[in-house]
């Protein structure tokens, strides 16, 4: 059996029991760039803050509307230190309405690696984004937390929005007038008279009038996003009609 009795320092072989000078080694630290084949240091990250937008600066947030959920991220700046690359390989964000006390996580997160800017940054190239879908975000009291990760099974940061409670409100009904055919201030018969506003199919705009489309004309649906509304554009006889569609 061989083995080194560190406290006394000696080399016991069976019988052969001999003293052994200790060698120091001196471990190159990281990021030393005077030597020839430098360590890089690992990366820091820094984040200098977070913000919840929903396109259009200075408005209130509104329930139901796709919403950008976004933590600024950049590099730390290590004057005269070799680091390697800041790799952001995946995050994820809780997201809790205090309102309802539902709770989600999104993983989805769009990162564009490597993080390379030491300055905060305002683009998506530079950042780490949640694209968060509006049918997802009901009316509420919400509060974010990222956790982000480094080739790593545990978080290397995690970020709760500085504790900041965003509110997303319910918007108004939305009521829609759609006006068809001619108008009758400007479209004569051949005596000179006011004809009657019709559509481009010659009927009677009024749906009110036809039994047919009575009970379409009457009905009402309710939506909880603006997701659900889309335009409608199609040609027709050199002409194009335009609406509006809802789709459940």
């Amino acid at each position: 059996m061989v083995f080194v009795d560190q406290a006394s320092g000696l080399y016991n072989n069976a019988n052969d029991v001999r003293s052994i000078d200790a060698v120091a080694v001196t471990p190159v630290p990281c990021g030393d760039t005077d030597t020839a084949t430098p360590v890089p240091c690992p990366p820091s990250l820094q984040i200098f803050g977070g913000e919840v937008n929903q396109g259009l600066s200075g408005y209130s947030l509104v329930a139901g509307k796709d919403t950008l959920v976004r933590v600024f991220v950049g590099a730390g700046l290590n004057l005269g230190v070799t680091t390697s690359a800041l790799i952001i390989d995946r995050a994820e964000l809780d997201v809790k309405n205090n309102t309802t006390g539902a709770v989600f996580t999104s993983t989805s997160a769009v990162i564009n690696n490597p993080i390379t800017n030491f300055n905060q940054q305002y683009s998506e190239h530079s950042n780490v984004n949640f694209y968060l879908n509006g049918p997802k975000l009901p009316a509420g009291d919400y509060q974010f937390t990222a956790r982000l990760y480094s080739n790593s099974v545990t978080a290397i940061r995690e970020f709760d929005f500085n504790g900041i409670t965003y509110s997303l409100g319910p918007t108004a009904d939305l009521r829609v007038l759609l006006v068809f055919g001619d108008d009758p201030t400007t479209e004569r018969d051949s005596s000179g008279n006011p004809k009657p506003p019709l559509d481009y199919l010659g009927k009677d705009p009024d749906l009110s009038k036809d039994p047919v489309t009575l009970e379409l004309h009457q009905e009402s649906h309710t939506t909880h996003t603006l997701a659900n509304l889309s335009d409608s554009k199609r040609h027709r006889d050199n002409r194009y009609e335009c609406g509006l569609q809802w789709r459940p």
